[in-house]
């Protein structure tokens, strides 16, 4: 093994203050996760023996055929999915919507519109 000498330096050497924070942000996920489990066990403790809507949830699941749960749950699912991704596409026409008006309307000032709303929807008048 070879001496390079005093000049060569590990990659990386962690300061105090680095070194202090790293084990402070363990703590601090280390308590966050033992203030979650102890606060889902008391209202795990509150609720026992008290009939809930969890319970009648779970009273209807239990009785309800596997198959038609999981065939719910991805029914359910793919409607959520699908109101989100139209909402994300709303919001990205509202936010880009401005910018293309405006890049079209420096290339060629007398295009015409075609008169959509804010919203990237048909204006109401067009509708049949």
């Amino acid at each position: 093994m070879t001496n390079n000498g005093p000049d060569v330096q590990p990659l990386h050497v962690l300061s105090r203050s680095e070194s202090i924070a790293s084990v402070l942000q363990t703590l601090i996920r280390t308590a966050g996760a033992v203030l979650i489990a102890r606060y889902l066990y008391l209202a795990v403790a509150a609720l026992a023996g008290q009939n809930t809507a969890a319970s009648f949830v779970l009273d209807i699941l239990g009785r309800t055929p596997i198959n038609v749960t999981v065939a719910w749950t991805f029914a359910l699912g793919g409607a959520g999915y699908g109101y989100m991704q139209k909402r994300l596409r709303t919001r990205t026409i509202m936010k880009l919507a401005p910018r293309v008006k405006a890049a079209e309307e420096a290339v060629d000032p007398e295009r015409s519109s075609s008169h959509l709303t804010a919203h990237g929807t048909t204006a109401p008048e067009d509708e049949r």
